[in-house]
C-alpha cells in the first residue's frame, strides 16, 4: 500500500469495504484517527489508521466492514474527545482534532 499523508484526509468521506458511508474524518491522532456522523447528535469512531486501504477520489476506503467498524471501533463521544484533549497537552501534539 502507498503510504498516505493522513493530514490530507481531514474531512474526507469515509467508506468501508462494502462501500457503505461512515461519516467524515475528524480528527488524527498517532495511532488512530477519529470519523464523525452527524451534525446534530453526531457519532464518534475511533479507527486504526492500519484499517485505511486506499485514498482515491477525495474518500478514505476502509479494508473493513460497516458491521464490523461499528462493532469494533464506536466509543462513548466523551471518551474519545477526553483522550483528544490528553494528547494535547503532551509537548509532541500528535493529535488534530476539529470542532
Amino acid at each position: 500500500m502507498k503510504k498516505i499523508d493522513f493530514t490530507q484526509l481531514i474531512t474526507k468521506k469515509v467508506l468501508t469495504n462494502d462501500k457503505k458511508h461512515l461519516g467524515h474524518v475528524d480528527g488524527l491522532g498517532s495511532v488512530y484517527f477519529i470519523v464523525k456522523d452527524g451534525l446534530f447528535s453526531p457519532r464518534y469512531y475511533k479507527i486504526p489508521r492500519e484499517k485505511v486501504d486506499s485514498y482515491q477520489d477525495r474518500k478514505v476506503l476502509l479494508n473493513i466492514s460497516e458491521q464490523d467498524t461499528k462493532n469494533s471501533s464506536r466509543e462513548n463521544t466523551r471518551d474519545i474527545l477526553r483522550t483528544f484533549r490528553v494528547d494535547s497537552r503532551k509537548s509532541d501534539r500528535s493529535y488534530i482534532l476539529l470542532r
